[in-house]
């Protein structure tokens, strides 16, 4: 094995860590990682995580592309926005193989071009120091299949979504409020891309989130701007009786 010592600078958007991506081509977008992390500029021994009593964490998108690319990093977590690289060696693998490939030694991962969308894979991380190995699994997708993951922002003077994030899972997420971690509502969606219809079941809310439950229509237009017609709040809005609510990407 060799020594991994990794300095990781992540945010919402981060210079530093997209120009540490784009050195690589077609990297994993920024907005299929976890939501932005603080920026830490030094990494922690393995000694030091476990006298905090934090455990290493494989840090990797849930989702990517055929032929994205993405550098797997073992942190811990400082708090709940906030990673930190973990100073230790690691050995990478990867399965079932054919759909990705990865290095050993650095936790480089490559998608192959001719991955299906829906295939999954599982990146495992034998850590020197940490008992059992850590393992992420990874769902390659095609943004042709399925436009809407990725995280929009609502198009609103006041009081819109902050935050509407589409998993390749079938899950979302809708915040109002970002702070730290926090989402205010999660649930699952379905979506029939030839009738141009979507659905929200809802899950769980943290606060009273009226709106975004039931089906009606979606799209999204030549300005890349997704449209959702019909999801709408407890009270109509006479200025909007189509309740048509406008989200553009937040990155």
């Amino acid at each position: 094995m060799s020594a991994l010592v990794l300095v990781l600078v992540v945010a919402c958007d981060n210079d530093d860590f997209n120009n540490q991506q784009q050195n690589h081509e077609n990297p994993a977008p920024a907005h299929l990682l976890i939501r932005a992390p603080l920026s830490v500029d030094h990494p922690i021994t393995l000694e030091e995580s476990a006298g905090s009593r934090k455990k290493p964490n494989i840090y990797s998108p849930e989702a990517m592309e055929p032929g994205q690319s993405f550098r797997y990093l073992i942190v811990v977590f400082d708090c709940c926005v906030v990673v930190r690289p973990v100073e230790t060696d690691a050995e990478w693998s990867v399965e079932p193989v054919g759909i990705a490939s990865i290095d050993a030694k650095t936790g480089f991962l490559v998608i192959d071009e001719a991955a299906a969308h829906g295939s999954v894979v599982t990146v495992t991380a034998d850590v020197e120091g940490v008992d059992s190995p850590l393992a992420r699994g990874l769902t390659v997708f095609s943004s042709k299949i399925n436009l809407l993951i990725r995280r929009w922002r609502e198009e609103r003077a006041s009081g819109g979504v902050r935050e509407l994030l589409f998993q390749s899972d079938g899950l979302y997420a809708a915040t109002w409020l970002l702070l730290e971690s926090r989402m205010d509502l999660f649930g699952t969606y379905n979506v029939d891309t030839s009738t141009g219809k979507i659905e929200f079941i809802e899950d769980w809310e943290r606060v009273e989130t009226p709106g975004f439950q039931g089906q009606d229509d979606f799209r999204i237009d030549e300005d890349g701007t997704l449209l959702l017609s019909g999801i709408c709040a407890t009270e109509p809005d006479p200025d909007n009786p189509d309740c048509i609510r406008r989200f553009v990407r937040t990155n």
